[in-house]
């Protein structure tokens, strides 16, 4: 209940609620370029992810994300 009084109480603020649309931010958005470089040299994606300390599922995210 209260929780809910408090959600209308920012809402009539005019504050947004929710999570921002987008696409958002990634770790690996500083090292796009080795990343990208590394990837078209054919090294695999699991020694990629091991090197960023990031998974193969976040990295193949980045991937499509990162699309030319």
């Amino acid at each position: 209940m209260r929780t809910r009084e408090a959600l209308h109480a920012r809402k009539a603020q005019g504050i947004k609620l929710g999570r921002p649309k987008g696409k958002g931010k990634s770790k690996l958005d500083s090292s796009k370029d080795d990343i990208l470089k590394l990837v078209s040299y054919g090294v695999p994606k699991t020694l990629i992810a091991k090197q960023y300390n990031t998974s193969i599922g976040n990295l193949y995210n980045f991937l499509d994300k990162n699309k030319k």
